[in-house]
């Protein structure tokens, strides 16, 4: 996709690629020999927290250096391509080995899949049962939330059992099986982009992300499952394969619930058959967990979307708001707020879906689920790190510099662990960052805030020249 982009690439030969990909490196060897005691969640050094944050703002530095000039249009060349990509697979295998930094839900995926071996149902018994003490293991006292039973869907249990399956009691072979999922995100973004004719250097947008290395080969988050099936199902969509679209969707939807509310957004792209099929494969997925009527596999995820908050900017700016009314308002305000917020998600789905009746080619769709899952995660009252594993993949074809900043900004709640509560600038710098140059940008239109911030440059092919999402009836 030229659309008279530079040809020429953004790094004067190879030095600067190096020069970026060497130091990022060193950042990683560092943050490796930083893991330890001192960054567990339960008891966190203030110093190792500040190094692991300034370790981290150097490399969203260097990520930012590489990906800018990308997103501004410039062009890579494509031996400057593969360096890239493999030094994004060298900062991967870095982290691998290290202890996770201020994370254990690894711990709970471990657990899950070693109650899965055991032909054990893992909806059916919260951790700290007694009736599981004659499955203890060393590191189910590292479990987070023990006394409520997993939340994670049934894809993620099979990912699960596999690597204990493989590696049992492993946390980096847990982490292997995860990563495994994560080096084929990035192999098939550059798939997805070849077929849209975009710019294939805009994967680095994902490839070289802090934020994808640390949550995956550090931490070990099972996103990476997540993102995976997300450029799955784009991939299929833009060869039209949509039998095969709605299974991705199903499999989606049971790593993540989000995937439920793209369904709608395909009313122009999907028959009634694979509407149904979305359907059957998602019943036949939760089959082998449903076959005891007595476990409630959604538990958990009730819990969780009830009780829930972390991180949640726009969510706690709503419940705020709704406490000032007083009265019973005031003592709702939390549950008024998810009402309220969920409310804005699902018109926004409304919205974005209507909008397709006019506007029908691949570009637009895609669009549309970006704003959809935008939405989702900004009005969500918990916003983790990870989550934004999530977009990483989307804005290698959307290239928002608000949300790349974000990526980066978003660290800034691990702040949270230098005295279990969040300073009171932490936040506002976090969220304030990020929707001024949002506003600025994408409200606004200006998309000149010095030349770190400079607005990409949007490859706009032209609408007619996009093939219809519609079906022949």
């Amino acid at each position: 996709m030229e659309n008279g982009a530079e040809r020429d690439s953004p790094f004067k030969g190879t030095f600067r690629l190096f020069f970026l990909g060497t130091v990022s490196a060193f950042v990683y060897v560092f943050l490796f020999l930083l893991s330890g005691e001192e960054l567990c969640p339960r008891g966190a050094s203030g110093l190792a927290v500040t190094r692991f944050l300034q370790a981290y703002a150097l490399l969203f530095f260097c990520y930012w250096r590489l990906v800018a000039p990308l997103a501004r249009g410039k062009r890579m060349d494509p031996r400057h391509l593969w360096f890239a990509i493999a030094f994004s697979l060298l900062f991967r295998a870095i982290m691998l080995p290290s202890l996770p930094i201020l994370e254990n839900d690894i711990y709970r995926y471990m657990w899950d899949g070693h109650l899965g071996a055991q032909g054990i149902n893992p909806y059916r018994y919260a951790p700290v049962d007694s009736a599981l003490n004659e499955y203890e293991t060393p590191y189910r006292r590292l479990i987070n939330y023990p006394s409520i039973p997993t939340i994670y869907p049934p894809v993620l249990q099979f990912v699960f059992c596999l690597a204990e399956f493989l590696y049992p009691g492993s946390v980096e072979g847990m982490k292997f099986i995860l990563l495994i999922f994560d080096a084929g995100t990035i192999f098939l973004i550059l798939s997805l982009l070849k077929k849209l004719e975009y710019p294939q250097e805009w994967c680095l947008i994902y490839a070289w992300s802090p934020l994808v290395v640390k949550e995956i080969a550090n931490s070990g988050h099972a996103d990476s499952v997540s993102a995976f099936l997300l450029v799955a199902f784009l991939r299929l969509l833009a060869e039209k394969r949509m039998a095969w679209s709605a299974i991705a969707l199903a499999a989606l939807t049971l790593t993540k619930f989000f995937g439920a509310l793209l369904v709608p957004l395909f009313h122009a792209a999907w028959k009634w058959r694979h509407f149904v099929l979305f359907l059957l494969i998602m019943l036949l997925i939760y089959a082998p967990f449903l076959a005891s009527m007595d476990v409630n596999p959604f538990t958990g995820f009730i819990t969780y979307s009830q009780q829930w908050r972390f991180n949640g900017g726009v969510f706690d700016c709503a419940e705020q708001a709704i406490a000032t009314l007083g009265g019973e308002a005031a003592e709702n305000s939390d549950r008024l707020a998810r009402l309220f917020l969920f409310a804005v998600i699902l018109a926004t789905a409304a919205w974005q879906s209507a909008a397709l009746t006019w506007r029908r080619t691949q570009r637009d769709l895609f669009r549309t689920i970006f704003i959809v899952m935008g939405t989702l995660l900004m009005c969500s009252p918990v916003i983790d790190p990870w989550y934004l594993v999530w977009m990483a993949p989307l804005l290698c074809l959307f290239p928002n510099r608000a949300w790349i900043l974000f990526t980066g900004l978003v660290f800034l709640s691990y702040t949270y662990y230098y005295k279990m509560q969040f300073p009171w600038w932490a936040r506002g710098v976090e969220f304030g960052g990020f929707f001024l140059v949002f506003l600025w940008d994408d409200i606004l239109g200006n998309g000149k805030f010095g030349n770190i911030l400079k607005t990409p440059s949007q490859q706009e092919k032209k609408d007619s020249e996009s093939p219809l999402l519609l079906i022949e009836k």
